[in-house]
């Protein structure tokens, strides 16, 4: 019964938290890793509907994590 649990319950409690945590941080560094490469026209800051959609992504994946590890570890 917990055949992908222990995986997505890892992998929901490792990369939700500081999601949900720092979203404006986390989609400022990914902003700037997808600039690599391009001419340099400043300072690089996300839209706020990135940051929005980091934060809930954050929090889905934490409760993706925590149902994951309940299921594993209750049943």
């Amino acid at each position: 019964m917990c055949s992908g649990a222990p995986v997505a319950a890892m992998f929901g409690l490792l990369i939700g938290p500081p999601l949900w945590k720092w979203p404006r941080g986390i989609a400022k560094f990914q902003e700037w890793f997808d600039a690599i490469g391009r001419a340099s026209a400043g300072p690089v800051e996300p839209a706020e509907w990135k940051v929005g959609m980091t934060y809930v992504t954050g929090i889905g994946l934490t409760i993706v994590g925590i149902l994951g590890a309940a299921v594993c570890f209750l049943l």
